[in-house]
């Protein structure tokens, strides 16, 4: 859709809501608002859904939905792109949720999931009242694009990075990884850009997280390349830190949650023991029950995921949902399956976890 149509969509979309508002100020305290009929804000029949419109996103969903949604940003990416997140319920709830997408480039099918995703579970609220009436003592942390640098690479080539210093360190990274084995089938860089899954200094963020052993962890590539670099130093990066930041200021986080392509498999074992371990099982059945995938068995060692972190370092409850079949970036063939497979995810874990 081009972005005139997309603004006059938009328009009377919040004219509707305007009307709707209006009326209900004209009715009684008793009676029902009905929501279904408001037009989609997150469209989602392209594949590359990018940060600018994630970005305009946000702010539709929060002025449609201010009563239960507060969109914010905690810093900047290195190319100097918000590290958007929005809060869903109360702000002084007791328990709270951290589910994230995005933190690869070519990945970006994860952060279109995350935003329609936000918007159905608000439709949803408006209309359960007693969904609703969860968000009263639970909060919901979202941040759908942890790396938009990466994607905006993966979608529009080198010329989507704004910094010439960052275009140089990708130009290097690239003069490196094609003379590796596995690089040799792409020939140009637009290719080799179009899988590219690390941030725009060429640091795979989710190999950055400093737990315990981060400097004793192998790394198949010793300098910035386009995946499997995990930095010269542990949370090195501006959105590993921000995401941290998001992440510790939550005192009652009760699990996290993120979202990845591709597989369809649900990654849970860090290796770690006792009730954490039982935790984290149960948090994994629950989205094995929603979406039908299946739990990974064979342990393998942490390599300084987000979720490595959450579970070996705070003692929080954190698996990795993957989903799509076919290789990055997904089809969009793709996501309509991806979408029935995974719609109640926020509702599941609300119900849960408000227990």
């Amino acid at each position: 859709m081009n972005s005139v149509k997309k603004y006059r969509v938009r328009l009377i979309s919040l004219m509707l809501v305007f009307c709707m508002a209006f009326v209900s100020g004209c009715r009684g305290k008793n009676d029902t608002e009905p929501s279904a009929d408001l037009s989609a804000i997150v469209e989602t029949d392209s594949a590359e859904y990018t940060y600018e419109e994630m970005e305009a996103d946000l702010y539709e969903l929060e002025e449609r939905y201010g009563e239960f949604i507060q969109v914010s940003y905690e810093g900047k990416s290195h190319d100097g792109r918000n590290i958007y997140y929005a809060d869903i319920g109360s702000s002084d709830a007791e328990v709270q949720i951290m589910v994230n997408a995005g933190i690869h480039g070519r990945e970006y099918m994860t952060p279109m999931y995350l935003m329609a995703e936000i918007e159905y579970f608000l439709s949803e609220a408006v209309s359960d009242e007693k969904l609703g009436a969860k968000l009263n003592d639970i909060m919901i942390r979202v941040v759908p694009m942890i790396n938009p640098d990466g994607i905006a690479m993966s979608q529009g080539g080198l010329d989507a990075i704004r910094s010439e210093d960052l275009k140089q360190t990708i130009l290097d990274a690239y003069e490196y990884d094609r003379k590796l084995e596995s690089y040799q089938s792409y020939k140009d860089i637009d290719t080799y850009l179009k899988y590219w899954k690390a941030n725009a200094r060429g640091v795979d963020l989710n190999r950055n997280f400093d737990i315990d052993y981060w400097s004793e962890l192998d790394t198949e590539r010793g300098r910035p390349s386009a995946q499997k670099f995990k930095g010269y130093l542990p949370n090195s990066e501006n959105e590993t830190k921000s995401l941290i930041s998001l992440t510790d200021e939550l005192d009652g986080l009760a699990c996290a949650v993120s979202i990845h392509s591709q597989g369809e498999i649900i990654y849970w074992d860090c290796g770690q023991k006792g009730e954490i371990r039982a935790k984290t099982v149960e948090l994994a059945v629950l989205a094995n029950k929603m979406n039908g995938y299946p739990l990974h068995t064979s342990f393998t060692a942490p390599d300084a995921s987000y979720n490595d972190w959450c579970v070996l370092e705070l003692g929080i409850p954190s698996i990795n949902i993957e989903t799509g079949t076919d290789s990055c970036p997904l089809p969009i063939e793709q996501f309509e399956t991806i979408w029935d497979q995974n719609k109640e995810l926020l509702s599941a874990l609300v119900t849960k976890y408000s227990e």
